[in-house]
């Protein structure tokens, strides 16, 4: 896969998976928007990871909103012209006792694991129609 020269957006990257990407990409030369919720952890692991060869902007943002989503693609459409990698990282577990049934907790679960990245998806292909998926060519 190459990266080098790619335009990427990494989701829930201040912990875990993402994080552990985030510093993988911060050896290439390529730009990274790496969002999370907690913008405090999101800073702390952008300076760790970054400062290499890579471009790491943050963006503490919860994205299980379409208008966050919205805000962020055309914000990097615009100002990188264009994203090549959309990474949806970002999702939380739910532990604990099931207890008494909460609709909302249910909801906000399925709004950040599922919902987000099928509506970064969505706005990778009209953000790039001609590509596949809305994606660069990552086969090379």
């Amino acid at each position: 896969m190459e990266i080098t020269g790619q335009r990427i957006i990494l989701t829930g990257a201040a912990s875990g998976i993402g994080r552990a990407l985030l510093a993988q990409l911060g050896d290439f030369e390529c730009r990274v928007l790496a969002r999370d919720r907690d913008a405090a952890r999101l800073v702390a692991a952008a300076v760790e990871c970054g400062g290499r060869r890579a471009f790491i902007e943050t963006l503490g943002a919860d994205l299980s909103a379409p208008a966050a989503t919205d805000a962020l693609f055309r914000a990097r459409g615009v100002g990188w012209g264009g994203v090549d990698l959309f990474v949806a990282n970002a999702g939380f577990a739910y532990y604990g006792t099931i207890g008494e049934p909460d609709w909302e907790k249910i909801a906000g679960i399925f709004r950040a694991n599922v919902f987000a990245a099928i509506y970064g998806l969505q706005r990778m292909a009209a953000l790039n129609p001609d590509r596949p998926y809305g994606c660069a060519d990552m086969t090379r």
